[in-house]
């Protein structure tokens, strides 16, 4: 449109001036070219179409089926499942493997606490040999000593830790098992005595000592029968 006003007003310039019926009619020519020009394009993209040189007209494209779309499950997917070629299933062999384990280990401690029971009903029989011979006439019996009582000291220091450990061990499986966690280490309860702190501290210290002194009495006790 503005094309045309432009021409219209270049041919009034050239005329000397044309009156509104001029350029209402330079308008209407104008949009005429503009449709004719419109329609000889879509001929020409028209007979491109069109197959070459058969007459017939261009091959229309048939619509392509469209899949249907899978329908997605509100379920959440499970993961895969690490098979054998046999179709055992991996898992059930690892865990099989780690149960084995577990009891290789219970039969470990078992075996273990069997052991220490032997040695608590020998030392328990001793105790017991020394408490009928007590007081009687004509028994020997040691002194007391240093030596003596410092043994006596460190094996109720043992005796402790490990009754301390063993009821952590069962509480913990009264429980439903061992914590997840990594930090097992059994804190001290508040009614353990402050010496079995320090002779925890001074256990390889005391054990040679309890050696040295018990090697003197015993040379002592030579010299005393001879």
């Amino acid at each position: 449109l503005e094309r045309a006003m432009q021409l219209a007003a270049s041919e009034r310039e050239r005329a000397g001036g044309l009156d509104k019926q001029e350029i209402r009619t330079a308008l209407q020519n104008w949009q005429l070219g503009v449709m004719m020009g419109d329609q000889v394009e879509k001929q020409l993209a028209y007979s491109r179409g069109r197959s070459v040189g058969d007459g017939k007209p261009a091959a229309v494209a048939e619509p392509q089926p469209t899949l249907p779309h899978k329908k997605t499950s509100g379920r959440r997917r499970e993961p895969r499942r690490h098979t054998l070629q046999n179709g055992i299933d991996y898992n059930m062999l690892k865990r099989m493997k780690q149960i084995e384990q577990e009891k290789d280990v219970l039969m470990q401690g078992l075996q273990a606490v069997e052991k220490a029971r032997d040695w608590y009903l020998k030392q328990v029989a001793a105790v017991q040999e020394k408490m009928k011979y007590l007081g009687r006439m004509g028994s020997h019996m040691d002194q007391w000593s240093e030596a003596q009582h410092e043994r006596l000291e460190l094996q109720r220091a043992r005796v402790l830790e490990v009754n301390r450990h063993l009821a952590a061990l069962t509480d913990s499986g009264e429980r439903g098992g061992l914590p997840l966690h990594m930090n097992l280490a059994v804190t001290h309860p508040p009614y353990l005595p402050h010496p079995l702190t320090r002779l925890k501290q001074q256990n390889l210290l005391l054990t040679e000592e309890v050696g040295k002194k018990g090697e003197r009495i015993t040379v002592l006790e030579r010299e005393k029968a001879a």
